[in-house]
Parts: structure tokens; sequence; C-alpha cells
């Protein structure tokens, strides 16, 4: 394969040829409002304090808990674990002073009959 070029170069090794014709439309949209499976809608990071204890707080998530799985890592030997699970916090208990990453994952496949679908059409309903 050859080498690209953005100077306006064209023939072989240039990408010329793959954007010929290919404008795109002044109606498209990019986001993911039509992804298909899971997805992450929110992620960070906590440090626990001396008793291992540690508090995730984030903006409420549409359509209920049961929509949503927390999902944690952490750089210290004791595994953490979440407990308390609600539309704005849950509780995060793992090693003495450790640093944990959580990610908050939706449910479910778009267009399953289970506790998926847009958000905004599970809140209405």
């Amino acid at each position: 394969m050859g080498a690209t070029s953005v100077t306006g170069v064209s023939g072989p090794g240039s990408a010329s040829a793959y954007g010929a014709g290919n404008k795109g439309s002044e109606h498209m949209a990019l986001g993911v409002h039509r992804l298909i499976g899971p997805r992450v809608v929110g992620c960070g990071d906590v440090d626990l304090d001396a008793s291992g204890f540690g508090l995730v707080v984030f903006p409420a998530l549409p359509g209920g808990p049961g929509l949503y799985c927390p999902f944690l890592s952490t750089d210290n030997a004791t595994a953490p674990y979440w407990g308390n699970f609600t539309v704005t916090s849950f509780n995060v208990t793992g090693g003495d002073d450790a640093h944990v990453c959580w990610q908050i994952v939706k449910k479910g496949l778009w267009g399953s009959l289970e506790n998926d679908g847009p958000a905004s059409v599970i809140a209405n309903t």
C-alpha cells in the first residue's frame, strides 16, 4: 500500500480516488442514538478513603437504575465492588486508599423487547 498525501498530489499512492464524489449531505448528523447494543453513558474515577469507601455521583439517568450496570476496575489487589446503585449515585467499596475507575453501561439491544430503547421514550412511558 502506498503513502497518501494531503498536499494535492494525485496518482499512485495518493488518496485522491477514495474521496471522489463523496461530499456527504447537509442533512447528515453524527450521534449514538442509533447505536446497536449496550453503550457507555458515563465514566470516571474515584479515590477511596482510608477505610476503602467512595461515593460516585453523576447526573440523573433516565429510565431508572434497572436499565444500567456499573463496572469497576482498580490499581489495588483488593477487587472493588459497588452498592446502592441509584439514578444519581452509587457506593464503591474496595482496598484502602485505592484508585478506582468506573463506567456505567446501558443494558440491552436497541429494538429488543427488554429494558432498552431511546432514553427519552423510556422516561416518558
